[in-house]
């Protein structure tokens, strides 16, 4: 069997300065060597993103195109990357359902960063409160209602973005 041989000089201000010799299978054992150890640092240091849309789902990877639904899902996907890790909110209002709570098993390796940001450009709404999807129906004298579907109470009214003056038992009169 034949081995090929690679004859490199090292040039230094064009004159070569010394040449070595290496053969083919030594140069792709030390080429894979080389490879591996770039490629194994790139991955422990290089810059994760999880994404989070209200139109995804937590069955989804988190990518770009299938973003998760929820920001407690991009949380769980963050303790178990403990590298550099950004989760980008995609444009809407999320609806917290409980606090996203942060401790000590969210900690990153070597003060690795873990940011919540915004998509670039996007408008973001982080919100406590619960989305009522109501059926509204005319009452009387300008008077609307809708019936609340579960045991619920609450003090502040919005729709479409506009505090609403609630009813008030028995017949409020501020006079």
């Amino acid at each position: 069997m034949r081995e090929s041989i690679i004859k490199t000089p090292l040039l230094l201000l064009s004159r070569p300065v010394f040449s070595f010799t290496l053969n083919i299978s030594n140069a792709i054992r030390i080429l894979s060597a080389v490879v591996l150890v770039i490629a194994s640092n790139a991955l422990s240091y290089s810059q994760t993103a999880v994404y989070v849309s209200p139109s995804g789902k937590d069955s989804y990877p988190g990518t770009f195109r299938k973003p998760y639904a929820s920001i407690e899902r991009a949380r769980a996907e963050a303790r178990q990357n403990k590298h550099i890790l950004n989760i980008y909110l995609k444009q809407g209002t999320y609806y917290l359902h409980a606090p996203v709570i942060f401790t000590a098993e969210d900690s990153r390796y070597d003060n690795a960063p873990l940011a919540i940001r915004a998509v670039s450009g996007e408008k973001v709404k982080v919100s406590g409160a619960v989305l009522l999807k109501l059926k509204w129906s005319s009452f009387k004298n300008g008077i609307w209602q809708a019936r609340v579907e579960r045991d619920m109470y609450f003090d502040q009214l919005f729709v479409n973005g506009k505090l609403q003056r609630m009813a008030r038992y028995p017949n409020y009169n501020p006079k």
